[in-house]
């Protein structure tokens, strides 16, 4: 998977606790030809927000109930979707065993949540961390932490919507040599009617990144919970397909044949000068430098070098302007 692009659609709150919503979304994200879809999963409410909170009211009335997760996760494999699960609770961890679950990833606000990491690491899941907003040391001590469990690193944050010059994509490239064993990915929350939407993830995947995730909606614009990265189907679909076409056109080259030519560019090549006869030349003539000139000739595997003619003898007659071949002179 490292050297594929893989792709999968977020859901975050934006359902708002809406179940067929989420299965909107569900539908939506199948459409676009993602690989996966990730669901930000809590049961235990009050094991994530104090009561204090200004919005924990609101909150909780956007919280599913085990039953809708159960019918949610269904559905979303019933489409052959990977799922990514972001446990908020202890209890939500309970899916990593109970569901075929590709990835799990860790909340930021979780990030030091160590209840839920050593969960996570008893489920044996696949771990994606998000590096925004994180330091070196961090990194490096929660990747001691999983050890070979840990496969992704996520960069980007969630400030939405983010400025692209705060994103500091170059530290992709920085990441990718740091931690050639992991996938580093991009998580991009940049306006959905921000050109930067699509762009900056082109631009991640040249820097290096392989995983990519994207906030969806069905109504771009339409305020709602995380709305503000929040892009449609078709853009989410255009999406998929230009990381893709990226992919393929511009990065998918073995070693092996990173250097053969291809034909578009063996006609570029050909149109260069070559030896051609400067007069008449009979069979047998010796050369020298008075016989040949270098023109355009239009002319496949002609001789470019006045040292692979001079002191060759001449096998047949040449016309004024012929370009030479090598079977046409002596060894």
């Amino acid at each position: 998977m490292k050297s594929d692009v893989y792709i999968y659609a977020e859901t975050a709150f934006h359902h708002q606790g809406e179940l067929d919503y989420m299965l909107k979304l569900i539908d939506m994200a199948d459409e676009s030809h993602v690989n996966g879809i990730k669901f930000q999963v809590l049961l235990d409410f009050d094991y994530l927000i104090s009561k204090k909170h200004s919005a924990y009211k609101q909150l909780k009335e956007y919280t599913f109930n085990e039953k809708d997760w159960k019918q949610i996760l269904e559905y979303a494999l019933t489409k052959k979707l990977d799922i990514i699960l972001m446990p908020l609770d202890p209890e939500s961890c309970g899916f990593l065993s109970s569901y075929d679950i590709r990835y799990a990833e860790i909340h930021s606000v979780c990030f030091y949540d160590k209840e839920i990491l050593d969960l996570l690491k008893k489920s044996n899941t696949d771990i994606i961390i998000g590096v925004g907003g994180r330091n070196l040391s961090e990194i490096d001590n929660i990747k001691q932490f999983f050890g070979e469990q840990l496969k992704v690193l996520m960069t980007g944050f969630q400030s939405f919507p983010s400025v692209i010059k705060d994103v500091k994509l170059s530290r992709i490239s920085h990441y990718v040599g740091k931690y050639p064993d992991l996938i580093i990915g991009y998580g991009d929350h940049s306006g959905y009617n921000d050109e930067n939407a699509l762009i900056s993830n082109d631009y991640a995947l040249l820097l290096g990144a392989r995983m990519f995730e994207k906030h969806i909606t069905i109504n771009e614009g339409d305020k709602r919970v995380d709305f503000e990265s929040a892009i449609g189907g078709d853009k989410l679909e255009d999406l998929v397909a230009r990381l893709k076409r990226l992919k393929e056109d511009i990065l998918d080259f073995d070693n092996d044949c990173l250097f053969d030519i291809v034909e578009p560019e063996l006609t570029y090549r050909n149109r260069q000068k070559v030896a051609v006869a400067s007069v008449e030349i009979k069979e047998g003539t010796v050369l020298n430098e008075s016989h040949f000139i270098f023109r355009m000739a239009q002319k496949i595997d002609g001789i470019t070098s006045s040292e692979f003619l001079i002191g060759k003898k001449v096998l047949r007659k040449l016309d004024a302007y012929e370009p030479f071949e090598k079977s046409y002179l002596s060894e």
